[in-house]
């Protein structure tokens, strides 16, 4: 959303201010909306390993494990790495196998385009579908 920052002097003893911030609900910040989709969509990803992960790491192992993970960083105790590592390889594959992952992103987000504005504002570019 398209954000004003008001700055207030509340105190006449004082030259602390208070700022207030009031969100524009009619009107997005383009570009903020452009640059927030990579980062957005990385961090879903790294939230989605870390989930399956600690499903399938539980299952894997034959009784109850550490597991340690900060944002995408993940430990265990020394004994049981390469129980980590093996499991993290199998995340991975099953997140990234099919290699019409980015394709199947993209169409699904010129279509969420084309259902919200409608199809005349999305080019039609074959060599993309």
């Amino acid at each position: 959303m398209d954000k004003k920052s008001i700055s207030l002097s509340v105190f006449s003893y004082t030259k602390a201010t208070l700022n207030i911030v009031k969100s524009n609900n009619k009107t997005l910040d383009k570009i903020k909306q452009s640059r927030s989709l990579m980062p957005n969509l990385i961090h879903s990803l790294d939230a989605a390993s870390m989930t399956l992960l600690f499903n399938a790491f539980s299952k894997n192992s034959d009784n109850d494990v550490n597991l340690f993970s900060v944002h995408d960083c993940f430990a265990t105790t020394s004994n049981n790495v390469p129980l980590l590592m093996s499991t993290l390889k199998d995340v991975y594959i099953s997140i990234y196998k099919d290699s019409k992952y980015i394709q199947t992103f993209y169409l699904n987000i010129i279509n969420t385009i084309k259902l919200q504005y409608g199809d005349d504002c999305v080019w039609n570019d074959e060599t993309r579908t």
